[in-house]
């Protein structure tokens, strides 16, 4: 019961953040949040025959485990009913807009780290032949007192500080994705490397480029609403993932220590073809999909409302793994003597392997769904 009680508050809470994240995410992403329109064949050059209440495309909640397609529908409609029914914004406001392109550039000597702090930006990495850093902020917003940007890049005890946040006051204006537009681009030489990268980042996307591989230590990156997608190339210490909104994917081609992804609603997809020793991963509300192609030592997954799927190729020493409600489904290749402790409260377990209800180093639980473990 306690169990049930915990995932109805996530679920909760998880909907409402997902909703104003929605609205949010849609100011610096391609979102369809868009004016439904009505037009007549007779009419396609009137405006005036436009209808504009806001639509809301809800198709992300089709990745949630058991909802139906005619689930969404009435969701989208009962949204959009309450939002233009309710909302005292004026949406066919459009704000005159103003931009600005900052540039800094900075020696690449002495940087042992780049610490990134952001309201809303979609933040890239780019290599390329050039001798210095270049740190590029481009931004367009409404041309009015009350939004404001507060932007800075600067080097202070070895490490580059960019931090970049948005000031408010008593605005309620158009959600237009057009009027908020930043995109925060870091330039570096091909040969630059670092020894930590943090980036918090509360809205917007973190884009892949090799630039991951160039950190040698630690990676550790937080996004409140936007997708996290990296490539990993060479060893690392530690590598932090967490996205409270967003899918996280890892492309991981080194060895890891320790790896952790939290995903608090949205999918996890990692693919590793090299060793990690630990690796714990956490998704309150999404699938987890793990496909490993070399040696993993220990292995902690949960996934409290969605499934998840594994495929581990070689040799794993433990796992842990749990799902509250949702499906397990594992592919094991190296671990034919291995003794599975398997429960399923309200499931059926098929496994190719034995499995015991006593205390083993390999572990799988699973609240409501069914438990599947292939032999490959």
């Amino acid at each position: 019961m306690k169990k049930l009680k915990s995932l109805t508050i996530i679920l909760c809470i998880t909907l409402v953040t997902s909703f104003f994240g929605i609205i949010a995410y849609a100011a610096v992403n391609d979102v369809d949040l868009y004016y439904k329109t009505y037009i007549t064949d007779d009419k396609k050059d009137d405006k005036e025959s436009e209808d504009n209440n806001l639509y809301f495309n809800m198709d992300w909640l089709k990745s949630i485990p058991f909802v139906q397609d005619n689930f969404v529908d009435d969701i989208e409609d009962t949204v959009e009913k309450g939002w233009n029914n309710s909302m005292n914004f004026n949406f066919n406001n459009h704000y005159d807009k103003t931009g600005d392109t900052i540039e800094d550039t900075f020696s690449k000597d002495n940087i042992n780290e780049i610490d990134i702090t952001t309201d809303v930006a979609s933040i890239s990495f780019i290599q390329e032949d050039r001798s210095d850093i270049k740190v590029e902020y481009i931004y367009t917003k409404p041309d009015i007192d009350n939004y404001a940007i507060d932007y800075n890049a600067e080097i202070k005890n070895k490490t580059l500080n960019i931090t970049q946040h948005i000031k408010t006051r008593n605005f309620s204006g158009n959600i237009n994705k057009d009027n908020y537009k930043n995109t925060l681009t870091i330039y570096v030489p091909k040969d630059f490397s670092i020894d930590n990268l943090y980036i918090k980042n509360n809205l917007g996307d973190i884009n892949n480029n090799d630039f991951y591989s160039n950190v040698s230590d630690i990676i550790d990156i937080t996004t409140s609403l936007g997708q996290i997608d990296i490539t990993i190339s060479n060893p690392k210490k530690s590598v932090k993932l967490i996205s409270a909104l967003g899918i996280v994917k890892l492309n991981n081609n080194s060895e890891i220590d320790n790896l952790e992804i939290i995903a608090n609603s949205g999918d996890v997809n990692i693919e590793s073809n090299s060793a990690i020793k630990n690796c714990t991963i956490t998704a309150n509300l999404g699938t987890v999909k793990i496909i490993s192609n070399d040696e993993l030592n220990n292995c902690e997954l949960e996934a409290n409302m969605g499934s998840i799927n594994t495929t581990f190729k070689k040799h794993i020493d433990s796992f842990n793994i749990i799902c509250d409600m949702g499906e397990i489904n594992m592919k094991l290749y190296d671990n034919d003597n291995s003794l599975i402790s398997a429960k399923a409260s309200m499931g059926d377990i098929k496994s190719d392997f034995d499995t015991t209800k006593k205390r083993s180093p390999y572990t799988i639980e699973c609240s409501m769904g069914d438990i599947t473990i292939t032999r490959r």
